[in-house]
Formats: C-alpha cells, structure tokens, sequence
C-alpha cells in the first residue's frame, strides 16, 4: 500500500518514504496522551513510585510503536535489507523482554503499574483510529499492477480499505468501486 509521497520502484514495488505516516503519528501522539494522562492520574491518586512506574509502561508503548513501525516499513520496503529489519524485529522483541524483566527484577517499577501504562498502546491505537475517523481518512494512492491470475491487483477491499492481494477486473479497477461479481474468486483460493 502506497501512502501520499511514496514512489513505485521499476519492479511495481512501493517505495516507502522516511516520515512517518499520518496514520501512524497519530496513533504515537494518542498513545503518549493517554499515557501521560494515565501517569498524571496515577501520580495525583497513588503517589510517584506507582506514577513512574504507569509513566515508564507508557514510554515503552510509544517506543515499542515507534520501532515496531520503523521495523515493518524497513521489512515491506521491497529493498534487499529485509533480512536486516527482520533481525531488527526480533532483537526489538528480545529487547523489551529483557528490558521488563530487569525492571521488574531489580525492583525499578512495580509489574502492576508497568502494565497499566503499557496498556496505553492498544487505547491510543485505537483512539487514533477514532480520530482518523472523526478528523477524516486520507486518501491512499493504491499501486495497481497486473495480477498473475488475470485482471489487475488493486489493492481495495469491498469496503475500499486497503488490502494487498485482492484481484479483481479491469472495470472495478477502473472505477476504483468495489464489485462483489467483478473479484477473482479461483485467484483468492490459492
């Protein structure tokens, strides 16, 4: 999927600029929202050793999020260096194992309020797919390219989501509207 100021490589790949997307921004400023509103609550309530332990889960959500975005444009790119963003990933996922742990072992921050700031990951994830929703959607440049099977891969769901891998005829292609009779059934299937 192509987001606005991407490029379509010779071989039809897209071609992954560096900044973030909007999508994105918004789900790492809501996640440190409602972190920071989670820790400041905390703080108010329970005091700081349960404050800072909310205010360190939510600071390893919004980093996780942040390497965990860079990792899978690094890995979709199409570039030869999948193989090192994919050893990113799982040194990424290695690392926040170890990293919990020690905080947890040695005490740094109870487990309690570690996780309840973590979970500020899922809200602000979904609170930023309430906000694209509530502030509008940007529109996606969806690479079309012919599909082995015949016809063209678009890209689009029945809905007009994004989705990699749907083929469906030249008129719904054409059109860019979704059409139920148009999709390549034998095609889905293998």
């Amino acid at each position: 999927m192509m987001q606005s100021g991407d490029q379509a490589n010779s071989d039809g790949r897209a071609e992954v600029s560096q900044t973030h997307s909007s999508g994105v921004a918004m789900a790492l400023v809501s996640t440190g929202g409602v972190g920071a509103l989670a820790s400041a609550v905390v703080f108010v309530g329970w005091g700081v050793r349960l404050g800072s332990g909310v205010l360190v889960g939510a600071l390893i959500a919004v980093a996780n999020l942040w390497v965990f975005h860079r990792v899978v444009t690094g890995f979709l790119s199409g570039h030869k260096a999948r193989g090192f963003w994919g050893i990113v990933g799982v040194l990424k996922f290695v690392g926040l194992l170890v990293f919990v742990a020690m905080l947890l072992q040695y005490h740094v921050v109870a487990a309690i309020p570690l996780a309840v700031g973590y979970g500020a990951l899922p809200i602000g994830i979904a609170l930023s797919g309430v906000f694209s929703g509530i502030f509008g959607a940007q529109e996606l440049d969806v690479p079309v390219q012919d599909s082995e099977y015949g016809g063209t891969e678009c890209g689009m769901s029945e809905r007009g989501i994004a989705k990699p891998g749907i083929v469906v005829s030249e008129v719904a292609t054409a059109s860019m509207e979704p059409a139920r009779d148009s999709i390549d059934v034998g095609a889905l299937r293998s």
